[in-house]
Protein backbone atom coordinates (compact mmCIF):
# COMPACT_ATOMS: atom_id res chain seq x y z
CA UNK A 1 0.00 0.00 0.00
CA UNK A 2 1.25 3.27 -1.03
CA UNK A 3 2.23 5.86 1.66
CA UNK A 4 -0.62 8.69 -0.08
CA UNK A 5 -3.18 5.84 -0.50
CA UNK A 6 -2.61 5.50 3.00
CA UNK A 7 -2.51 9.02 4.20
CA UNK A 8 -6.15 9.07 2.10
CA UNK A 9 -7.70 6.01 4.24
CA UNK A 10 -6.33 7.61 7.50
CA UNK A 11 -7.90 11.31 6.51
CA UNK A 12 -11.24 9.46 5.68
CA UNK A 13 -11.33 7.70 9.24
CA UNK A 14 -14.35 9.66 10.94
CA UNK A 15 -13.59 11.31 14.23
CA UNK A 16 -12.91 9.06 17.41
CA UNK A 17 -16.14 10.02 19.48
CA UNK A 18 -16.32 7.25 21.97
CA UNK A 19 -13.51 6.96 25.05
CA UNK A 20 -12.86 3.32 23.41
CA UNK A 21 -11.83 5.44 19.90
CA UNK A 22 -10.13 7.81 20.89
CA UNK A 23 -8.12 5.25 23.48
CA UNK A 24 -7.69 3.04 20.18
CA UNK A 25 -6.51 5.83 18.29
CA UNK A 26 -4.16 6.70 20.40
CA UNK A 27 -2.66 2.89 20.09
CA UNK A 28 -3.15 3.28 16.62
CA UNK A 29 -0.95 6.32 16.57
CA UNK A 30 2.03 4.36 19.07
CA UNK A 31 2.22 1.37 16.58
CA UNK A 32 2.92 3.00 13.72
CA UNK A 33 5.60 4.97 14.97
CA UNK A 34 6.61 1.77 17.07
CA UNK A 35 6.92 -0.72 13.43
CA UNK A 36 8.79 1.75 10.43
CA UNK A 37 6.84 -0.36 7.91
CA UNK A 38 2.92 -1.91 9.06
CA UNK A 39 2.23 -2.17 5.65
CA UNK A 40 4.22 -5.50 5.63
CA UNK A 41 3.50 -6.74 9.06
CA UNK A 42 0.85 -9.18 9.97
CA UNK A 43 -0.18 -8.13 13.81
CA UNK A 44 -1.67 -10.10 16.28
CA UNK A 45 -4.07 -8.18 18.94
CA UNK A 46 -4.62 -9.55 22.42
CA UNK A 47 -7.06 -7.57 25.07
CA UNK A 48 -7.89 -8.48 28.64
CA UNK A 49 -10.04 -6.49 31.14
CA UNK A 50 -10.76 -7.06 34.82
CA UNK A 51 -13.69 -5.55 34.74
CA UNK A 52 -15.81 -7.37 32.39
CA UNK A 53 -15.58 -9.88 28.93
CA UNK A 54 -17.99 -7.27 27.72
CA UNK A 55 -15.26 -4.27 27.80
CA UNK A 56 -12.40 -6.41 26.86
CA UNK A 57 -13.97 -7.74 23.11
CA UNK A 58 -15.28 -4.09 22.63
CA UNK A 59 -11.53 -3.05 23.61
CA UNK A 60 -10.60 -5.60 21.01
CA UNK A 61 -12.91 -4.94 18.21
CA UNK A 62 -12.37 -1.08 18.21
CA UNK A 63 -8.51 -1.65 18.50
CA UNK A 64 -8.60 -4.69 15.75
CA UNK A 65 -10.42 -2.02 13.56
CA UNK A 66 -8.11 1.28 14.22
CA UNK A 67 -5.30 -1.30 13.77
CA UNK A 68 -6.70 -2.32 10.43
CA UNK A 69 -7.34 1.54 8.65
CA UNK A 70 -3.70 2.07 9.87
CA UNK A 71 -2.75 -0.37 6.95
CA UNK A 72 -1.54 -3.52 8.20
CA UNK A 73 -1.37 -6.23 6.40
CA UNK A 74 -3.45 -8.36 8.40
CA UNK A 75 -4.75 -7.96 11.88
CA UNK A 76 -5.47 -11.06 13.67
CA UNK A 77 -7.92 -10.66 16.63
CA UNK A 78 -6.71 -13.89 19.50
CA UNK A 79 -9.34 -15.26 21.33
CA UNK A 80 -6.76 -16.43 24.36
CA UNK A 81 -5.67 -15.10 27.96
CA UNK A 82 -2.39 -12.41 27.25
CA UNK A 83 -0.52 -14.25 29.05
CA UNK A 84 -0.66 -17.26 26.31
CA UNK A 85 -0.97 -14.59 23.73
CA UNK A 86 2.48 -14.67 22.03
CA UNK A 87 2.31 -18.30 21.56
CA UNK A 88 -0.82 -17.93 20.02
CA UNK A 89 0.51 -15.43 17.69
CA UNK A 90 3.74 -17.16 16.73
CA UNK A 91 1.51 -20.10 16.00
CA UNK A 92 -0.80 -18.07 14.05
CA UNK A 93 2.48 -16.56 12.02
CA UNK A 94 2.03 -12.61 13.32
CA UNK A 95 5.09 -10.64 13.06
CA UNK A 96 4.38 -8.77 16.07
CA UNK A 97 1.52 -9.01 18.84
CA UNK A 98 0.15 -6.61 20.69
CA UNK A 99 -1.25 -7.06 24.05
CA UNK A 100 -3.51 -4.97 26.12
CA UNK A 101 -4.87 -4.75 29.66
CA UNK A 102 -8.13 -2.29 29.15
CA UNK A 103 -9.14 -1.09 32.94
CA UNK A 104 -11.49 1.28 34.68
CA UNK A 105 -9.65 3.44 37.09
CA UNK A 106 -11.43 6.32 38.29
CA UNK A 107 -12.82 8.76 35.56
CA UNK A 108 -10.86 7.61 33.36
CA UNK A 109 -9.94 4.30 31.26
CA UNK A 110 -6.53 2.89 30.87
CA UNK A 111 -4.97 1.05 27.75
CA UNK A 112 -2.14 -0.40 28.67
CA UNK A 113 0.71 -3.24 27.50
CA UNK A 114 2.93 -3.56 25.27
CA UNK A 115 3.99 -4.54 21.21
CA UNK A 116 6.02 -7.88 21.10
CA UNK A 117 7.95 -9.08 17.98
CA UNK A 118 7.14 -12.57 17.96
CA UNK A 119 10.21 -13.54 15.77
CA UNK A 120 13.19 -15.31 18.10
CA UNK A 121 16.34 -16.41 16.57
CA UNK A 122 16.99 -19.22 19.04
CA UNK A 123 20.31 -19.40 17.22
CA UNK A 124 22.26 -16.04 17.56
CA UNK A 125 24.28 -17.62 20.47
CA UNK A 126 23.57 -18.61 24.78
CA UNK A 127 19.92 -16.56 24.84
CA UNK A 128 17.72 -16.20 22.47
CA UNK A 129 17.35 -12.58 20.90
CA UNK A 130 14.19 -11.18 19.77
CA UNK A 131 13.65 -8.53 16.75
CA UNK A 132 13.66 -5.18 17.32
CA UNK A 133 10.91 -2.81 17.23
CA UNK A 134 8.40 -3.66 20.74
CA UNK A 135 8.07 -1.24 23.78
CA UNK A 136 5.35 -0.15 26.10
CA UNK A 137 1.96 1.24 25.14
CA UNK A 138 -0.43 2.94 26.42
CA UNK A 139 -3.61 5.19 26.59
CA UNK A 140 -5.58 7.16 29.09
CA UNK A 141 -9.00 8.99 28.48
CA UNK A 142 -11.85 9.73 30.44
CA UNK A 143 -14.49 6.95 30.41
CA UNK A 144 -18.07 7.56 28.65
CA UNK A 145 -21.45 6.25 29.47
CA UNK A 146 -20.67 3.08 26.91
CA UNK A 147 -17.41 1.97 28.97
CA UNK A 148 -19.08 2.25 31.94
CA UNK A 149 -22.25 0.19 30.56
CA UNK A 150 -19.97 -2.38 29.58
CA UNK A 151 -17.72 -2.64 32.73
CA UNK A 152 -20.79 -3.16 34.54
CA UNK A 153 -20.69 0.40 36.47
CA UNK A 154 -23.39 2.66 37.24
CA UNK A 155 -23.61 5.49 35.33
CA UNK A 156 -23.70 9.17 37.35
CA UNK A 157 -27.04 10.60 37.18
CA UNK A 158 -26.69 14.20 36.20
CA UNK A 159 -28.52 15.57 39.15
CA UNK A 160 -26.16 13.93 41.40
CA UNK A 161 -24.52 15.99 43.71
CA UNK A 162 -21.34 14.69 45.94
CA UNK A 163 -22.33 14.62 49.28
CA UNK A 164 -20.70 17.41 51.26
CA UNK A 165 -17.83 15.53 53.82
CA UNK A 166 -17.84 17.44 57.35
CA UNK A 167 -14.31 18.58 57.91
CA UNK A 168 -13.28 16.42 61.05
CA UNK A 169 -11.96 17.98 64.03
CA UNK A 170 -11.57 15.89 66.55
CA UNK A 171 -10.43 11.77 66.65
CA UNK A 172 -10.55 8.85 68.46
CA UNK A 173 -9.05 5.64 69.21
CA UNK A 174 -10.79 2.16 69.97
CA UNK A 175 -9.56 -1.63 70.11
CA UNK A 176 -11.72 -3.99 68.02
CA UNK A 177 -10.38 -7.13 67.71
CA UNK A 178 -7.40 -9.92 69.11
CA UNK A 179 -5.58 -12.02 67.31
CA UNK A 180 -4.00 -14.48 69.00
CA UNK A 181 -0.90 -14.64 66.47
CA UNK A 182 1.58 -11.41 65.74
CA UNK A 183 0.51 -9.33 62.48
CA UNK A 184 2.62 -8.17 60.05
CA UNK A 185 0.86 -6.58 57.57
CA UNK A 186 -2.69 -4.92 56.89
CA UNK A 187 -4.78 -3.46 54.01
CA UNK A 188 -8.55 -2.34 53.68
CA UNK A 189 -10.25 -3.88 50.47
CA UNK A 190 -13.35 -5.00 48.79
CA UNK A 191 -12.33 -8.06 48.04
CA UNK A 192 -15.78 -9.74 46.27
CA UNK A 193 -16.72 -6.84 44.31
CA UNK A 194 -19.82 -6.37 47.15
CA UNK A 195 -19.37 -2.53 47.81
CA UNK A 196 -18.34 -4.22 51.21
CA UNK A 197 -14.99 -2.86 52.44
CA UNK A 198 -13.31 -5.55 54.84
CA UNK A 199 -9.90 -5.45 56.63
CA UNK A 200 -7.24 -8.33 55.30
CA UNK A 201 -4.45 -9.29 58.24
CA UNK A 202 -1.30 -11.40 57.47
CA UNK A 203 0.34 -13.09 59.89
CA UNK A 204 3.37 -15.22 59.85
CA UNK A 205 1.17 -18.51 59.00
CA UNK A 206 -2.34 -16.89 57.70
CA UNK A 207 -4.43 -14.48 56.19
CA UNK A 208 -7.69 -13.22 57.79
CA UNK A 209 -10.37 -11.39 56.47
CA UNK A 210 -12.32 -9.49 59.10
CA UNK A 211 -15.35 -7.27 59.01
CA UNK A 212 -15.35 -3.50 59.95
CA UNK A 213 -16.83 -4.63 63.88
CA UNK A 214 -13.79 -7.00 64.36
CA UNK A 215 -15.49 -10.80 63.31
CA UNK A 216 -13.49 -13.29 60.98
CA UNK A 217 -15.01 -14.18 58.50
CA UNK A 218 -12.43 -16.02 56.13
CA UNK A 219 -8.75 -17.38 56.74
CA UNK A 220 -6.58 -18.86 54.59
CA UNK A 221 -3.34 -21.13 56.14
CA UNK A 222 -0.12 -20.21 54.94
CA UNK A 223 1.29 -23.17 56.55
CA UNK A 224 1.60 -26.03 53.67
CA UNK A 225 3.72 -23.50 51.87
CA UNK A 226 7.62 -24.30 51.82
CA UNK A 227 9.70 -22.79 54.68
CA UNK A 228 12.06 -19.83 53.91
CA UNK A 229 15.93 -20.54 54.17
CA UNK A 230 16.55 -18.13 55.96
CA UNK A 231 13.18 -16.83 58.39
CA UNK A 232 13.93 -13.79 60.15
CA UNK A 233 13.89 -14.02 63.65
CA UNK A 234 10.63 -11.89 64.19
CA UNK A 235 7.95 -12.11 61.34
CA UNK A 236 7.62 -9.84 58.67
CA UNK A 237 6.07 -9.64 55.11
CA UNK A 238 3.93 -7.79 52.34
CA UNK A 239 0.78 -7.56 51.53
CA UNK A 240 -1.19 -5.70 48.99
CA UNK A 241 -4.51 -5.70 46.41
CA UNK A 242 -5.21 -5.80 42.80
CA UNK A 243 -8.09 -5.59 40.64
CA UNK A 244 -9.27 -8.41 39.15
CA UNK A 245 -12.40 -9.05 36.93
CA UNK A 246 -16.42 -8.58 38.28
CA UNK A 247 -14.81 -5.60 40.76
CA UNK A 248 -13.52 -8.05 42.46
CA UNK A 249 -10.12 -7.47 44.52
CA UNK A 250 -7.00 -9.99 44.80
CA UNK A 251 -4.59 -10.21 47.76
CA UNK A 252 -1.00 -10.66 47.36
CA UNK A 253 0.35 -12.11 50.39
CA UNK A 254 3.71 -13.17 50.85
CA UNK A 255 4.77 -14.12 54.74
CA UNK A 256 8.57 -14.01 55.39
CA UNK A 257 8.47 -17.30 57.46
CA UNK A 258 7.80 -19.23 53.65
CA UNK A 259 9.93 -19.46 50.26
CA UNK A 260 6.84 -18.54 48.50
CA UNK A 261 3.58 -15.92 48.40
CA UNK A 262 -0.18 -16.75 47.17
CA UNK A 263 -2.22 -14.71 45.30
CA UNK A 264 -5.64 -15.51 46.75
CA UNK A 265 -9.18 -14.43 45.69
CA UNK A 266 -12.36 -14.25 48.05
CA UNK A 267 -14.70 -17.00 46.18
CA UNK A 268 -17.99 -17.86 48.27
CA UNK A 269 -16.95 -16.84 51.46
CA UNK A 270 -13.34 -18.63 51.17
CA UNK A 271 -9.73 -17.72 50.01
CA UNK A 272 -9.13 -19.63 47.40
CA UNK A 273 -5.54 -19.40 45.97
CA UNK A 274 -4.84 -18.11 42.28
CA UNK A 275 -1.46 -18.55 41.58
CA UNK A 276 2.13 -18.60 43.48
CA UNK A 277 4.27 -15.58 44.67
CA UNK A 278 7.75 -15.03 43.71
CA UNK A 279 8.80 -12.27 45.30
CA UNK A 280 6.71 -10.16 47.74
CA UNK A 281 4.20 -7.03 46.66
CA UNK A 282 5.09 -4.76 49.42
CA UNK A 283 2.03 -2.54 49.21
CA UNK A 284 -0.78 -1.20 47.00
CA UNK A 285 -2.59 1.82 46.62
CA UNK A 286 -4.22 4.14 44.28
CA UNK A 287 -0.67 4.68 42.27
CA UNK A 288 -0.99 0.50 41.98
CA UNK A 289 1.47 -2.27 43.67
CA UNK A 290 4.39 -1.90 45.03
CA UNK A 291 6.50 -4.48 44.59
CA UNK A 292 10.09 -5.77 46.32
CA UNK A 293 12.00 -8.37 48.08
CA UNK A 294 12.64 -9.90 51.64
CA UNK A 295 16.22 -9.98 52.79
CA UNK A 296 16.84 -13.04 53.51
CA UNK A 297 17.19 -13.42 57.87
CA UNK A 298 16.28 -9.97 58.64
CA UNK A 299 12.24 -8.49 58.97
CA UNK A 300 12.91 -5.62 56.62
CA UNK A 301 12.74 -5.46 52.45
CA UNK A 302 15.69 -4.29 50.38
CA UNK A 303 16.02 -0.92 49.08
CA UNK A 304 14.96 -1.41 45.36
CA UNK A 305 11.10 -1.82 44.05
CA UNK A 306 9.34 -1.62 41.53
CA UNK A 307 6.04 0.26 40.66
CA UNK A 308 4.91 -1.30 36.80
CA UNK A 309 7.89 -0.34 34.73
CA UNK A 310 9.16 2.21 36.73
CA UNK A 311 11.94 0.95 39.33
CA UNK A 312 13.70 3.39 42.31
CA UNK A 313 15.92 2.57 44.93
CA UNK A 314 15.27 4.02 48.29
CA UNK A 315 17.95 5.26 50.56
CA UNK A 316 17.62 2.28 53.32
CA UNK A 317 16.20 -1.13 53.51
CA UNK A 318 13.17 -0.26 54.71
CA UNK A 319 10.72 -2.29 57.77
CA UNK A 320 7.84 -0.67 56.17
CA UNK A 321 5.99 0.76 53.33
CA UNK A 322 2.63 2.19 53.23
CA UNK A 323 0.52 3.10 50.40
CA UNK A 324 -1.51 6.32 49.56
CA UNK A 325 -5.32 4.76 48.91
CA UNK A 326 -6.05 8.08 47.28
CA UNK A 327 -4.75 10.09 44.37
CA UNK A 328 -1.96 12.59 44.67
CA UNK A 329 1.84 12.80 46.04
CA UNK A 330 3.04 11.11 48.34
CA UNK A 331 1.73 8.12 46.60
CA UNK A 332 4.17 6.12 48.52
CA UNK A 333 5.95 6.35 52.79
CA UNK A 334 9.08 4.08 53.47
CA UNK A 335 10.76 3.65 57.39
CA UNK A 336 14.26 2.72 57.94
CA UNK A 337 14.91 0.51 60.88
CA UNK A 338 16.56 3.46 62.27
CA UNK A 339 13.51 5.90 62.19
CA UNK A 340 14.54 7.69 58.98
CA UNK A 341 11.68 8.48 56.58
CA UNK A 342 11.64 8.86 52.31
CA UNK A 343 8.25 9.68 50.57
CA UNK A 344 7.84 8.75 46.97
CA UNK A 345 5.57 9.98 44.97
CA UNK A 346 4.04 7.99 41.48
CA UNK A 347 6.70 8.29 39.27
CA UNK A 348 9.05 7.01 42.28
CA UNK A 349 10.52 10.24 43.36
CA UNK A 350 11.83 10.77 46.47
CA UNK A 351 11.00 13.72 48.27
CA UNK A 352 12.57 15.17 51.24
CA UNK A 353 10.21 15.03 54.11
CA UNK A 354 10.13 17.36 57.35
CA UNK A 355 9.76 14.36 60.12
CA UNK A 356 12.04 13.15 62.84
CA UNK A 357 12.87 9.08 63.54
CA UNK A 358 9.08 7.21 63.11
CA UNK A 359 7.83 3.69 64.13
CA UNK A 360 7.43 0.84 61.84
CA UNK A 361 3.33 1.19 61.72
CA UNK A 362 2.42 3.94 59.57
CA UNK A 363 -0.56 5.10 57.30
CA UNK A 364 -1.63 7.50 54.62
CA UNK A 365 -4.84 8.70 54.16
CA UNK A 366 -7.41 11.90 54.35
CA UNK A 367 -8.92 11.10 57.76
CA UNK A 368 -10.46 14.42 58.32
CA UNK A 369 -12.03 14.72 55.04
CA UNK A 370 -10.54 18.04 53.83
CA UNK A 371 -9.00 16.76 50.26
CA UNK A 372 -5.80 15.85 51.54
CA UNK A 373 -3.84 12.89 53.17
CA UNK A 374 -2.63 12.88 56.68
CA UNK A 375 0.29 10.87 58.04
CA UNK A 376 -0.60 7.92 61.07
CA UNK A 377 2.29 6.75 62.73
CA UNK A 378 3.41 5.49 65.84
CA UNK A 379 6.88 6.48 68.06
CA UNK A 380 10.17 5.40 67.11
CA UNK A 381 10.69 3.88 70.75
CA UNK A 382 9.09 0.91 71.21
CA UNK A 383 8.66 1.48 74.72
CA UNK A 384 5.41 4.05 75.68
CA UNK A 385 4.73 3.17 72.49
CA UNK A 386 1.48 5.54 71.05
CA UNK A 387 -0.32 6.55 67.87
CA UNK A 388 -0.39 10.20 66.40
CA UNK A 389 -1.74 11.82 63.21
CA UNK A 390 0.05 15.29 61.71
CA UNK A 391 -0.24 16.84 58.52
CA UNK A 392 2.49 15.90 56.37
CA UNK A 393 3.72 19.50 57.16
CA UNK A 394 5.49 17.70 59.78
CA UNK A 395 4.66 19.95 62.64
CA UNK A 396 0.84 19.88 62.89
CA UNK A 397 -0.49 17.40 64.84
CA UNK A 398 -4.13 16.46 64.49
CA UNK A 399 -3.86 13.19 67.19
CA UNK A 400 -1.86 11.50 70.18
CA UNK A 401 -3.26 8.28 71.67
CA UNK A 402 -2.37 7.73 75.26
CA UNK A 403 0.62 5.51 75.86
CA UNK A 404 -0.54 1.55 74.51
CA UNK A 405 0.14 -1.70 76.09
CA UNK A 406 1.37 -3.08 72.81
CA UNK A 407 4.68 -2.74 70.56
CA UNK A 408 2.61 -1.00 66.99
CA UNK A 409 4.09 -3.24 63.71
CA UNK A 410 1.83 -2.04 61.09
CA UNK A 411 -1.06 0.35 59.69
CA UNK A 412 -3.25 0.88 56.12
CA UNK A 413 -5.57 3.32 55.38
CA UNK A 414 -8.91 3.66 53.56
CA UNK A 415 -12.27 4.62 53.68
CA UNK A 416 -13.55 1.24 55.64
CA UNK A 417 -17.22 3.04 56.17
CA UNK A 418 -18.01 4.45 52.97
CA UNK A 419 -18.47 7.99 53.94
CA UNK A 420 -15.65 9.88 51.87
CA UNK A 421 -13.57 9.98 55.19
CA UNK A 422 -10.70 7.62 55.69
CA UNK A 423 -9.97 5.42 58.97
CA UNK A 424 -6.50 3.90 59.66
CA UNK A 425 -6.16 0.39 61.17
CA UNK A 426 -3.45 -0.20 63.33
CA UNK A 427 -1.90 -3.69 64.95
CA UNK A 428 -0.17 -4.30 67.81
CA UNK A 429 2.08 -6.51 69.20
CA UNK A 430 1.24 -7.94 73.09
CA UNK A 431 4.19 -9.55 75.24
CA UNK A 432 1.97 -12.42 74.51
CA UNK A 433 2.60 -13.07 71.16
CA UNK A 434 -1.09 -11.72 70.44
CA UNK A 435 -1.88 -8.25 68.37
CA UNK A 436 -4.71 -5.96 69.02
CA UNK A 437 -5.68 -4.39 66.09
CA UNK A 438 -6.84 -0.41 66.95
CA UNK A 439 -9.35 1.67 64.40
CA UNK A 440 -8.31 5.22 64.26
CA UNK A 441 -11.26 7.69 62.76
CA UNK A 442 -13.29 10.73 62.83
CA UNK A 443 -15.06 10.82 65.97
CA UNK A 444 -19.09 10.27 64.68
Amino acid sequence: MSALLLACLLAAQPAPTTALERASAEVGEQLVRRLADATASTLAVAVSSPDSQELSRAAQTTIVSVATARGFKAVLPLRCPVEAAEDAARAAGSDSLLRLTVRIEGADVTVAGDLVPTWVNFWAGKDPVRKAGGGPIAARVAADAQVLTLAHLPLPRPNDTPPRIEIATRFSLRSFARIPERVVALAIADLDGDKQVAIVALTASQVLVLKPSGQVVSRHDLSPLARAPKPPREPAGGLAIESAEGGRSRLLAFSSSRAKGEVLELQGGELKVVQSLEQPAVCSGEAGVLRGSLQPGRNQFAADVRLGTRAASLPFGPVTIAANPRAGAPAFVAVSPDGAVSFLDAELKPSDPQFGPLGAAIALGDLDGDGTVELVTSLFARADDRLRLTRLDGKTVLFESEVLPVNLVAAAAGDLLGDGRDVAVVAGWAADGSSTLYVLGAQR
